[in-house]
């Protein structure tokens, strides 16, 4: 049986070949059918009916069967394929009636994801770029992304005259570009694509830029959340989550196995930082003490920013940001007992005069309970 390590190995493998359109491209040779190229309905459909298995998987199992027929003496005859014309005619009939098919996945129009492809695939034929990971696990957008971060790592970051002409050259109907020469500290040197009212952010950044941004924050430099929105270690979570597209140089498949190992010394640096400042009990009784709500959450929303991330580096798991935490929280076994509903409780009690005391009484425990366990060497109860 493999290991974790080996298997882990094997799924950063897996990630870079389905990153290659070599893998990926539809070997079918029945090239007229409708479903050629759209694999995920192609094999939905065979299933759906239940009656053969897609052509191009036939060669894994043809020889096995042919094998074992052999056993028991019998012979195996291939079913006839369906006759060529008959896609002829099916094309013709489309035509003759005016047929349409708008040909809609789950997930996004075709017609986008085939322009979003092309796109990425253009990208990646520019000598300077070197990988390039979408944000969020999945290969392809969801049908409720309004906007698409795409990471791009390059040994040099493209002209904008080169970036320009890839651009132009797509040919994609209705497409809107924003091309920015100088980088920004977080997000690179970002250019903006608009298909289809999405927008799909291009973020380009050097090995070397990168590489830096990384170290900084595992080696604890980073503790605190910076120009009011951006986590250092947020960073660190987009790798570890990110769906490989294309990987020249096994940078993001390397980074991901770095990252995969929490640095006791980054848990220690954050944990020790943030726990002191989880309950400012001067604020929050004068804030209780006045029935003041809206200094009241001032002073609470501070606290859970702290709470949060001390909570994190406890559980070795890269903060990502403030977006579905409790999600995360949820799989962490170093937690306060019900701490999602006492949290919201919290937020919940907190918005009413009359209940700010109640309110705090409960984040107060809250506090004790991630303080007291930890210096306790103990491992909090978790539900």
């Amino acid at each position: 049986m493999r290991t974790k390590d080996e298997y882990y190995d094997l799924v950063l493998e897996n990630r870079r070949l389905a990153a290659d359109p070599q893998i990926t491209k539809c070997t079918c040779p029945n090239t007229l059918c409708d479903w050629h190229g759209k694999c995920k309905e192609c094999v939905a459909l065979h299933r759906h009916h239940n009656d053969h298995i897609p052509v191009c998987l036939q060669p894994l199992i043809n020889d096995k069967i042919k094998a074992l027929a052999n056993i028991v003496e019998m012979n195996v005859n291939n079913k006839a394929p369906t006759p060529v014309e008959y896609r002829h005619y099916a094309n013709m009939r489309d035509k003759s009636s005016g047929y349409d098919c708008p040909k809609i996945d789950e997930d996004k129009g075709v017609a986008f994801i085939d322009s979003y492809k092309q796109l990425i695939r253009a990208v990646q034929e520019i000598d300077e770029v070197l990988s390039i990971g979408k944000s969020g696990g999945k290969e392809l957008p969801d049908k409720d992304e309004s906007d698409i971060d795409i990471f791009i790592i390059c040994h040099k970051i493209p002209s904008v005259k080169a970036r320009q002409s890839i651009y132009e050259n797509l040919g994609i109907a209705g497409i809107k570009i924003t091309i920015n020469e100088a980088g920004g500290r977080f997000w690179g040197v970002c250019d903006f694509i608009d298909i289809s009212d999405t927008e799909i952010c291009l973020m380009y950044f050097t090995v070397v830029e990168m590489d830096a941004e990384i170290e900084t924050v595992l080696d604890g430099s980073r503790l605190d959340r910076e120009n009011e929105y951006f986590y250092p270690t947020g960073r660190c979570a987009t790798f570890l989550s990110m769906h490989i597209l294309c990987d020249k140089a096994r940078y993001i498949s390397n980074m991901q196995k770095k990252l995969i190992e929490y640095p006791p010394v980054l848990a220690k640096r954050l944990f020790e930082h943030h726990i002191k400042k989880i309950n400012d009990k001067e604020d929050f009784n004068r804030a209780v003490t006045r029935s003041d709500v809206l200094f009241y959450h001032a002073t609470l929303e501070n606290a859970i920013d702290h709470y949060m991330q001390a909570l994190f580096a406890l559980n070795h798991c890269y903060f990502p940001s403030r977006k579905r935490s409790l999600q995360f929280v949820e799989q962490f076994t170093m937690k306060p007992i019900d701490f999602s509903e006492r949290l919201l409780n919290v937020i919940k009690y907190g918005a009413m005069e009359s209940t700010l005391a109640q309110s705090y009484d409960i984040w107060a425990s809250l506090c004790d309970e991630l303080s007291i366990g930890v210096w306790n060497g103990e491992m909090l109860d978790s539900k």
